[in-house]
């Protein structure tokens, strides 16, 4: 997910491709019990998910504080070659990369109005009560019929 059009294709796009499933906007990562387990969260609540590799996990971009370089290592890149390379010194056709070249155009880019969250809590400790307090709930919000 790119954070200059932030419009996460490229990951699901790769992992489609590579015919393999994917996790999005991942917070954090871990492996447990043959799986990888991964935090991810969208505009209202964080979610866990567990899947065996293969995958491809996408990542969020963090709100937290980057790390300042050491001296040692903003000497070291100062020192490095990086290689430029262009269509030309790669084999593909010329037609399919960049702007003209892309299977996707973005049309628009907005910052979403924040969702409304309109919630209410069961406090009930009785199991079956609780459930006959949703039921009603949703009859009478006319989410179910009886």
């Amino acid at each position: 997910q790119a954070v200059d059009g932030d419009t996460a294709q490229v990951g699901p796009e790769m992992a489609e491709h590579l015919g393999i499933p994917q996790i999005t906007g991942a917070l954090s990562l871990s492996y447990e019990d043959g799986k990888f387990v991964v935090v991810r969260e969208n505009e209202n609540y964080q979610m866990t998910l567990a899947c065996a590799a293969p995958l491809l996990v996408t990542v969020t971009k963090s709100e937290k504080e980057p790390r300042f370089a050491s001296i040692k290592g903003k000497m070291k890149a100062r020192k490095a070659q990086i290689p430029t390379l262009t269509v030309a010194d790669l084999d593909i056709d010329p037609a399919t990369v960049g702007l003209k070249g892309s299977p996707t155009k973005v049309k628009k880019a907005f910052t979403p109005t924040p969702p409304e969250i309109n919630g209410e809590i069961i406090t009930e400790e009785d199991a079956d009560a609780a459930v006959d307090m949703l039921f009603e709930k949703l009859v009478k919000a006319e989410v179910i019929t009886r």
